[in-house]
């Protein structure tokens, strides 16, 4: 199938009117704020019902002409949105922040702060307050650059996150294009385009639109190295580059790019890349991890690996102890989460004062329904055995997401994002695999996803004393 047909996305749109109803119902009293409702039914609505449109509307576009709509449409929707929710929150908190903003207005102060220190000449100050803590300096320093040549205006650095939002859209289908062929990849471009989650964090002073766009280009350009002939050298140092610089925004992040390449250096077939190209990318990851070793960013590496046994129960202790913690939190474990990990975060429905999440619970359950197809996607390779053919963006996502699930911030759709572009790209691939014989299977995920959320929305009232 080379678009996704009404008869998945209309029962989505339903099936998500349905649980606001029954949340509502079962949990009286503490049903979503209307204001959060709307915002829910705009997400599910014009993603599942452009997903169809688009993906019938732009099939017969020549490749040019739809990379050309892809980036612009992706391009303006981002940017409306980043001036609309600007204006909103100053509306909302009385400041062009995010509810309870915590991060967002660290990495705004500690810029201002950077481009003080530069001007005066006392960057040793920061190097000092640094301390090798360097997956801490990468988004304040990027905020600095454009405070320095525009001064503090906030909107700035977010109209860029609209542009790098859109060119991901592109990275995102050039990948799937070379990996998949035409209709999984217009289907996985159309679908970041369109995914709330990517629209909502343009419009954050946080690190995740950046972080993820790095993400996806060091993995095309890696792709680009075993696929293509042109320019090889310069897309390698363009590929190093890229990898290195995630070390600066989540260390472990960046250790998953890393293994992602290795086990592409290992596993792809000469089918994929002749035994010189697979070892010119070899070349090209022993550089970028001589780079590492030699820094101290190796540190943070041996840090984290050090403390994995403590980090998911110091994390899930603090969720049940925190103001407005759920005390069930502290049953949290790595056995729970991994088996979940396509699939969660679940989302909110319910009224638990938590606007940020509120604000996106229809965006979060996006994810729960492009799952489906997810999985569509991963039995297609076992079945097809070309689990190895497409190691590269297996390794990174399975790597990065069983990390995830050790690390206490499973449900977190903030740390999530850097595997959803290609979370999409198995989705879009999944809805190719579509026949008579798997499409049989929606409707009773559906009803195990609806069961899910229902029983997620109690727990996240129980675990705080609401009912």
């Amino acid at each position: 199938m080379s678009y996704l047909a009404k008869y998945f996305t209309v029962k989505a749109i339903w099936l998500y009117v349905l649980l606001l109803f029954f949340c509502a119902l079962l949990f009286g009293g503490r049903g979503l704020p209307v204001v959060w409702i709307a915002f829910g039914l705009l997400q599910v609505i014009l993603f599942f019902g452009f997903i169809n449109f688009l993906s019938v509307r732009w099939l017969a576009l020549s490749d040019a002409i739809f990379r050309k709509k892809l980036f612009y449409n992706a391009l303006w929707i981002r940017l409306l949105y980043v001036i609309l929710i600007y204006f909103f929150y100053q509306a909302m908190t009385g400041k062009p922040f995010e509810f309870q903003a915590a991060d967002a207005e660290g990495y705004h102060n500690e810029a201002i702060w950077l481009v003080g220190l530069f001007r005066a000449g006392k960057l040793s100050i920061y190097s000092d307050y640094i301390n090798g803590r360097f997956s801490d300096m990468g988004f304040p320093v990027y905020l600095a650059i454009y405070y320095y040549i525009f001064g503090a205006v906030i909107i700035i650095p977010r109209l860029a996150n609209a542009f790098l939002g859109a060119w991901m859209c592109v990275s995102v289908y050039k990948l799937a294009l070379r990996n998949f062929g035409p209709a999984a990849a217009r289907l996985a471009a159309i679908m970041a385009m369109l995914l709330p989650t990517l629209i909502y964090y343009c419009g954050l002073h946080l690190k995740e639109t950046l972080m993820t766009y790095l993400c996806v280009a060091f993995i095309e350009r890696i792709d680009y190295l075993v696929h293509d002939k042109k320019k090889i050298l310069l897309n390698s140092a363009g590929a190093v580059l890229l990898g290195l610089s995630v070390f600066f925004f989540r260390t472990v992040l960046a250790v998953a790019l890393c293994f992602a390449a290795g086990s592409m250096v290992m596993f792809s077939g000469r089918r994929i890349a002749n035994l010189g190209r697979r070892l010119l990318a070899g070349a090209w990851l022993t550089i970028l991890v001589l780079i590492v070793l030699s820094t101290d960013l190796t540190r943070e590496v041996n840090k984290y690996v050090d403390q994995r046994d403590v980090n998911l129960q110091n994390q899930m202790q603090y969720f049940s102890q925190r103001k407005g913690g759920n005390r069930f939190a502290t049953y949290g474990r790595s056995s729970i989460f991994i088996p979940m990990m396509l699939v969660v975060p679940f989302p909110s429905l319910v009224d638990t004062g938590q606007e940020n999440a509120m604000m996106i619970n229809g965006a979060v359950y996006t994810r729960n329904i492009y799952a489906f197809f997810v999985f569509l996607a991963i039995v297609a390779f076992i079945k097809k055995k070309q689990l190895r053919q497409h190691a590269l963006i297996l390794s990174f996502l399975f790597s990065y997401l069983v990390v995830l699930a050790m690390s206490g911030h499973a449900i977190s759709e903030r740390f999530h994002l850097p595997a959803v572009p290609f979370l999409l790209i198995l989705a879009g691939y999944g809805v190719t695999q579509l026949d008579r014989r798997n499409k049989n299977y929606y409707i009773p995920y559906l009803l195990v996803i609806a069961l899910v959320i229902l029983a997620w929305n109690w727990f996240k009232l129980a675990g705080r004393g609401a009912i």
